[in-house]
């Protein structure tokens, strides 16, 4: 992953805690010193994993703010994730997309990032229902 042409080293968990009823996961990468601990459910309609945490504002004084993430499922080779965090009014609101450019809208949307997934990362993309097995 490249940001501003520094590479960023990042890695991701995720699982399902049968106790919580809950998929769960953490975010760590390279470019900040916070450990992002995620919290969220999957609808099988949408296709889409819903992943709250909490973490420093990054485009303000690093106050701690709710933020969201949001993956969906377009295909077994692709995806596209929406990230959004809350503005000081209390609404959600979602950054541009990396490397958008003014007046110009990313392919996804705002504060949307299309990827396409290897072979390998295919299997375990797209959650299971709770109770099946991936």
């Amino acid at each position: 992953m490249n940001a501003g042409g520094a590479r960023i080293e990042a890695t991701l968990t995720l699982g399902y805690d049968t106790r919580q009823q809950k998929y769960v996961g953490t975010w760590i990468d390279s470019m900040q010193n916070q450990l992002w601990v995620y919290e969220g459910d999957y609808d099988p309609e949408t296709q889409t994993l819903t992943l709250d945490t909490e973490g420093p504002n990054l485009m303000g004084d690093g106050q701690m703010t709710p933020f969201r993430d949001a993956h969906q499922f377009v295909s077994d080779d692709e995806m596209v994730s929406r990230s959004s965090a809350v503005d000081e009014s209390g609404a959600w609101v979602s950054p541009p997309p990396a490397g958008d450019r003014p007046g110009r809208r990313g392919a996804a949307g705002a504060g949307a990032a299309r990827c396409r997934c290897s072979p390998r990362a295919r299997r375990s993309r797209r959650p299971q229902a709770p109770g099946r097995a991936g």
